[in-house]
C-alpha cells in the first residue's frame, strides 16, 4: 500500500481524504525518520473518519564543521563526495537524517529533535567517522569532525 501523505496547516491540523477502510498506521515524518510513536487508528464504512493527537517537541539545529587531515590542495570537489549522518541514540521512534557537506566542509541540520545523535561522516574515500554530540531544543550544536583518507 503507498503510504498517504498530508501537510498540517497554519494550526498543525490534517486531514487525509479517501483513506480506505481498515486499519492504519500514522505518525508525524517521515517513514525512515519519525518524529512521533505511531499511532494506529481504525477506518469502516460505519465510521469513515478517525482522529489522532501528536505532540512534537521543538527542533534544534547542528552545524557540522568537517576538519581533513593532510588535505589535497582542493577540498571543494572532496567535499562534495561526503554526507554527514545524524542518528538519535536511545530513541523510540528512531530518527536518522542524512545531508551533504557544502563547499566549506559544513553539513548542515536545521532540524533536528532534541537528544544524544551520533554524527558520522562518510564518503569520497575517507575513513566513516563518528562522533556523538547533544542536540538542544531552539540551540544549534558545533559539531567539529576530524577525518582521514583510508
Amino acid at each position: 500500500v503507498a503510504p498517504q501523505i498530508a501537510m498540517t496547516n497554519k494550526d498543525g491540523h490534517f486531514s487525509i481524504e479517501g483513506v480506505r477502510p481498515g486499519q492504519h498506521n500514522v505518525f508525524v515524518g517521515a517513514e525512515h525518520s519519525p518524529l512521533s510513536k505511531v499511532e494506529i487508528i481504525n477506518i469502516s464504512e460505519n465510521a469513515p473518519q478517525a482522529f489522532t493527537q501528536f505532540t512534537i517537541n521543538q527542533f534544534g539545529t547542528a552545524s557540522v564543521f568537517i576538519n581533513v587531515v593532510k588535505p589535497p590542495s582542493s577540498l571543494d570537489k572532496e567535499y562534495k563526495k561526503m554526507r554527514v549522518s545524524a542518528e538519535r541514540l536511545n530513541s523510540e521512534p528512531k530518527f536518522i537524517l542524512s545531508v551533504g557537506v557544502n563547499e566549506n566542509g559544513v553539513a548542515q541540520f536545521n532540524a533536528l529533535p532534541p537528544g544524544r545523535f551520533a554524527f558520522t561522516v562518510y564518503g569520497g574515500g575517507y575513513n566513516r567517522t563518528h562522533y556523538t554530540a547533544t542536540v538542544i531544543t531552539s540551540k544549534n550544536s558545533d559539531i567539529k569532525i576530524d577525518i582521514s583518507k583510508r
